[in-house]
C-alpha cells in the first residue's frame, strides 16, 4: 500500500509538458472561442491570388483554417531565386479574410532531380524526391526561405502523402529523416511555430509509426492523418483510438516535449455515384468535423473547397462544397445552416443514449447544454430517439494518450425527453426538449 501511494505521488510529481503550439495558435480545442465547428476547423484550396471572395466565404461557413501547397517548384524556377508573389497574394487575402493559411512545404524540383518515369504529371508524383545531395540541401533552404518570410504568419506542414509519393519506391526512412531536418530548420526561425506531419494517406500506414517515434525531441505539434474512406465516417472514431495509442507508445510527451496531437490533415467524400450522392456528401460534410469534436481532435480539413473540374462523373473533380463555376453544392448549405444554429455555442460532449448508432451531442456557452446535434448510422433509424432522466455526457479527450474520460450527470441538468425522428442528416434541436407524446 505504502509503495503504491508512493508512486502515486511520484506520479503526480513530474513536471508537465509545455502546451502544444498547434493548440496555442488556434486557440483551444472543442470549440475554442469560436464555437460551433470549432477554432479548429478548416478546408482545402487549389488557389492562389485573386480569390478574396472565395476566402471570404470560407470565413462566413465558420471554418478557420485554409490549407493549399506552397508548391517548391512553382516559387524556385531559378537555382536560388524565390518568387513568392503568388503567396504573398494569398496570405494577405487569407488573413483580410480572418483565416489561418496553413501552407504545405510540397513537393520536389525539376532543378534538382530527374523525372520520374511511367508516373503522373502532377506535382506530387511527377519529380524524384529529394533523398540526398543537393537536391535535400536545396529543398532545406527552400523551407528556411518560406519559414523566414512568413514567420508566424501560417501553420507549417512537412510535405503531403508521403508514404504514395516520397519516390518510387517509396522511401520512408529518408522522408522522416528529411522531416525531421525541416522540423528542426522551421523551430530554429520560428520557435512558437506549429508544424504538422507526415500527412499520410493512410491511418495504417507504418509511416506514422516510424514518424512518431523519430520525434523525440519534440518538434513536431500534430501527427497528420488523411481518413478517407468509402463507407460511412463514423468508423474513425475507433481510429483515432487506436492512432491516441500509438502516440502514447511511440511518442509519449515528456517534461521538455510537447504533446503530439492527431490532426485530421486532409479529409472528405466526392459528390459521386447516382441518385443521392450530393446528400450522402453534405451529410458526411457535417458529420465528419462533429465526430472531430467528440474524439477531441483540434485540427480538422475538409477537402475540398471546389470542384476540380466540370465533369460530374470524375471523381477526383467533385469532392468540392462548391461546384466548379463556384456555386453552392448541397454541402455548403448544410454546413452554413448547421453553423448558424450553432452560433455562440461551444461543444459539451455526447450524449449517452440506447442505441450506439445515435449520436445526440451537446452544445452550450457555458457547462450547460443549450442545443443538441443528432443524427443516426442505422438503417432502421427509431421513431423517436428518448432521451431518458439519469442520461450522461461523455467529454471529449484532453490529451494525447486513449483513455475513458468516462460520463457525467453535469451539463444536462435533468434533461430528459424525446427528439424528433433521427436519419443520416445532422439537424440542431434547441433545448428543452418535449415530453414522451
Amino acid at each position: 500500500m505504502a509503495g503504491a501511494l508512493l508512486a502515486c505521488a511520484a506520479a503526480q510529481a513530474q513536471p508537465a509538458p509545455p502546451p502544444n503550439r498547434l493548440l496555442a495558435i488556434l486557440g483551444g480545442a472543442g470549440g475554442g472561442e469560436a464555437g460551433g465547428l470549432g477554432s479548429g476547423f478548416g478546408v482545402n484550396i487549389h488557389f492562389t491570388a485573386g480569390r478574396r471572395q472565395d476566402l471570404e466565404r470560407i470565413r462566413a461557413l465558420g471554418m478557420r483554417v485554409v490549407r493549399t501547397d506552397l508548391l517548391w517548384a512553382s516559387v524556385e524556377t531559378q537555382a536560388g531565386l524565390y518568387d513568392w508573389s503568388r503567396t504573398d497574394a494569398l496570405l494577405a487575402d487569407a488573413e483580410a479574410a480572418g483565416l489561418i493559411p496553413l501552407l504545405i512545404l510540397a513537393y520536389s524540383n525539376p532543378l534538382y532531380v530527374a523525372r520520374e518515369p511511367g508516373r503522373p504529371d502532377t506535382p506530387s508524383m511527377a519529380w524524384a524526391a529529394p533523398v540526398t545531395g543537393p537536391a535535400r540541401d536545396a529543398y532545406l533552404a527552400f523551407v528556411e526561405a518560406a519559414v523566414a518570410r512568413y514567420r508566424g504568419r501560417a501553420i507549417w506542414e512537412v510535405w503531403n502523402e508521403p508514404d504514395i509519393n516520397f519516390g518510387q519506391p517509396v522511401n520512408r526512412p529518408a522522408y522522416i529523416e528529411l522531416a525531421q531536418q525541416a522540423c528542426q530548420r522551421i523551430r530554429a526561425l520560428e520557435p512558437a511555430a506549429a508544424v504538422l506531419g507526415p500527412a499520410s494517406a493512410s491511418l495504417g500506414s507504418p509511416f506514422l509509426r516510424d514518424f512518431a517515434a523519430a520525434d523525440r525531441a519534440g518538434c513536431f505539434d500534430g501527427l497528420s492523418v488523411h481518413p478517407y474512406r468509402e463507407e460511412a465516417p463514423e468508423g474513425v472514431l475507433a481510429d483515432w483510438v487506436r492512432l491516441r495509442g500509438l502516440i502514447a507508445r511511440h511518442r509519449p510527451p515528456g517534461p521538455d516535449r510537447v504533446p503530439l496531437l492527431p490532426v485530421a490533415g486532409e479529409w472528405g467524400y466526392a459528390s459521386v455515384g447516382g441518385a443521392g450522392a450530393e446528400q450522402r456528401q453534405a451529410d458526411y460534410a457535417l458529420r465528419i468535423p462533429l465526430l472531430s469534436l467528440v474524439a477531441g481532435i483540434p485540427l480538422t480539413i475538409l477537402y475540398d473547397w471546389q470542384n476540380d473540374g466540370p465533369d460530374p462523373d470524375d471523381r477526383e473533380a467533385n469532392f468540392g462544397l462548391v461546384d466548379f463555376h463556384g456555386a453552392p453544392k448541397p454541402a455548403h448549405a448544410a454546413l452554413a445552416g448547421l453553423q448558424d444554429g450553432l452560433k455562440g455555442l461551444r461543444y459539451l460532449g455526447r450524449v449517452s443514449t440506447r442505441r450506439p448508432a445515435d449520436f445526440v451531442l451537446a452544445f452550450g456557452r457555458g457547462k450547460q447544454a443549450e442545443a443538441l446535434v443528432a443524427w443516426t448510422t442505422s438503417s432502421m433509424p427509431a421513431e423517436r430517439v428518448a432521451i431518458e432522466e439519469g442520461a450522461c455526457l461523455e467529454p471529449p479527450p484532453a490529451g494525447p494518450a486513449a483513455a475513458d474520460t468516462g460520463c457525467r450527470p453535469e451539463g444536462l441538468g435533468g434533461l430528459s425527453g424525446r427528439l424528433p425522428r433521427l436519419t443520416a442528416s445532422p439537424v440542431v434541436v434547441a433545448l428543452p426538449l418535449r415530453g414522451p407524446d
